[in-house]
């Protein structure tokens, strides 16, 4: 009845944390990214470190946004064609300040507009067009926006408006519409503001955009008597909804993850209820691993739905709340995981009865070590308003993977050296189990360090990785840590003598016994002859057993001390 009643209960846990990861926010109608204190003063440089935007081109500044990728109404993933992708910039506000940022007004008001480009990096503007084609002109008479000439290429695909500048009690401030375009083309979408005149529509450009005229006066804006400071939204919509693009496969991955681990959850709850006397304390910590492993994909899986309806951003430009406690869940799960399996292959509960202290404590500055920078580098990584690709900063990924590596190999010359003690003290099924878990660990090991290649040389643009695909290096490590979850937990798993590997000793076999061809059974218990006797005893089973003794083979057989076969 106990039995049932456990089963039962924890169906309905499984049942209930399942269903919440499906809830999720109301419709797309928010605005994704608010910016403020953004400087769009035009200034010369030499490498993006000399730019507030840190975006230098050809030795100017410019301020463009975008994220890393957009999915046309045609591409839509998985078919999903809700809503028209469109990326829009605006409602902005641009204020003239001094050098100490308080709002004045400008000398030049009268002269002064900003040109906001929305275009798709299929067809980017020049360098010497950003303030407009000369051609067309700003009419300084005018107010309001008006859209530039059609763009020669594709009209579809890049648009300009201009926005004039305006004196308002003593400060001088540009206000700006929310201006739209519809995604036509699957690429990187961004939206360019410039503050005019800029000084770059007299530059003479070569033929591959660059300018053939090099003096800092003509290629880069010095009149400005100040700096421009601003505060904008945007917004960007694809097909399906806000969610970034290129982390748009995590949805549906962490769907068969979340359902992957909710299983596995299920069939250890039914092993642990059937071998319950059988549980020691590696099995209540796989236990415990395996549900912070499922509360965690739940609420990462929950956090991506409503971003993807809400539109809310999941780390800019701090992380919100609940996509913060998902990150620290799931960085507590793979740092406990990683301290289970050490404090198993240094021995505990196998070879020894605890840790000396001085190890207690190297084994919990590490993994403190290797969870902080792991949540550092995942806040890094996933700031999905990506303005600017840097190959430093793959950098960010430095100290985990060191640490990573550092534990994987104390993990492997602890096991090594416990399999050693082992074999020293003759303790055959726990060195065979252990043999088992060091083969598995070597298939795994090969596959994280082959995908850790990978991902660093792609870091490093030594290949190009679609953008597409960029949410395979999030994914990945789950699938990983998923596959040896279940391999290991269900091999360590509870059985019907689980409990004898971390409460019994086998007994040693000297040489004569070892000449014999017998299979030892797993240790050594009271024999149940006095106490005084200080008797032990060990299962042998050899090719003389009947049918009849089949079964009896697991009944402890009482032999003296110093008896032989």
């Amino acid at each position: 009845m106990n039995h049932l009643k456990q089963r039962h209960i924890a169906m309905k846990l499984l049942f209930v944390l399942t269903t919440s990861a499906i809830l999720c926010l109301t419709g797309v109608g928010a605005y994704k990214y608010t910016l403020t204190g953004v400087d769009l003063t035009p200034r010369k440089c030499d490498s993006n470190s000399d730019c507030p935007s840190g975006q230098c081109v050809q030795t100017t500044c410019v301020v463009s946004f975008g994220e890393l990728g957009m999915f046309s109404k045609k591409d839509a993933p998985f078919g999903a064609n809700k809503y028209t992708p469109q990326v829009s910039g605006g409602p902005a506000y641009v204020k003239f300040v001094d050098k100490t940022g308080k709002a004045i007004e400008s000398k030049r008001t009268n002269e002064i507009f900003l040109a906001m480009t929305i275009y798709h990096t299929t067809n980017p503007p020049a360098l010497n067009r950003l303030c407009g084609d000369p051609t067309t002109g700003w009419n300084a008479n005018t107010t309001g926006f008006k859209p530039m000439t059609a763009s020669e290429e594709n009209s579809g695909t890049r648009v300009t408006y201009y926005f004039k500048a305006q004196a308002m009690n003593g400060h001088t401030v540009i206000e700006v519409d929310e201006a739209e375009m519809d995604v036509l083309v699957t690429s990187q979408v961004r939206v360019l503001y410039r503050i005019c005149p800029d000084g770059l529509g007299d530059v003479e450009m070569d033929d591959d955009g660059k300018p053939i005229q090099t003096s800092l006066t003509t290629i880069t804006t010095d009149i400005l008597d100040g700096r421009w400071l601003m505060e904008t939204k945007l917004k960007f919509i694809n097909p399906y909804g806000y969610f970034s693009a290129h982390l748009y496969g995590l949805i549906p991955f962490f769907v068969f993850y979340t359902a992957c681990v909710g299983m596995f959850l299920l069939a250890y709850l039914v092993l642990a209820v059937k071998y319950r006397a059988e549980l020691i304390g590696l099995h209540y910590g796989t236990l415990a691993l395996i549900l912070i492993t499922l509360i965690g994909a739940i609420l990462y899986l929950n956090a991506f739905i409503s971003g993807n309806d809400s539109g809310e951003p999941l780390c800019y430009p701090i992380c919100n709340v609940a996509y913060l406690i998902a990150m620290i869940i799931d960085e507590i799960k793979n740092t406990l995981a990683r301290l289970i399996l050490l404090v198993v292959c240094l021995g505990l509960g196998v070879s020894k009865p605890k840790l000396p202290q001085d190890v207690k404590i190297k084994v919990a500055v590490i993994h403190l070590l290797y969870f902080g920078f792991s949540l550092n580098d995942k806040i890094h990584v996933l700031t999905v308003l990506d303005e600017n690709a840097d190959p430093a900063s793959a950098l960010w990924a430095l100290p985990p993977v060191l640490l990573n590596i550092f534990i994987i190999l104390w993990i492997y010359y602890a096991l090594t050296k416990t399999m050693q003690l082992l074999v020293t003290e003759g303790q055959t099924f726990k060195h065979k189990m252990m043999q088992k878990l060091s083969k598995i660990l070597a298939v795994f090991i090969l596959v994280w360090a082959g995908t850790t290649i990978l991902l660093f040389i792609a870091r490093m643009q030594i290949i190009i990785w679609p953008w597409q695909m960029e949410w395979f290096w999030f994914a990945v490590w789950y699938a990983i840590y998923l596959c040896a979850i279940v391999v290991i937990g269900w091999t360590w798993g509870p059985s019907e003598s689980s409990s004898r590997l971390a409460h019994q000793q086998q007994l040693r076999l000297d040489d004569d016994d070892e000449e014999e061809e017998v299979e030892i059974g797993l240790e050594m218990s009271a024999t149940g002859i006095d106490d005084e006797d200080k008797m032990f005893s060990i299962n042998i089973e050899d090719d003389f057993v009947s049918d009849d003794e089949e079964g009896d083979l697991k009944v402890v057989k009482p032999v003296a001390a110093n008896n032989k076969k």
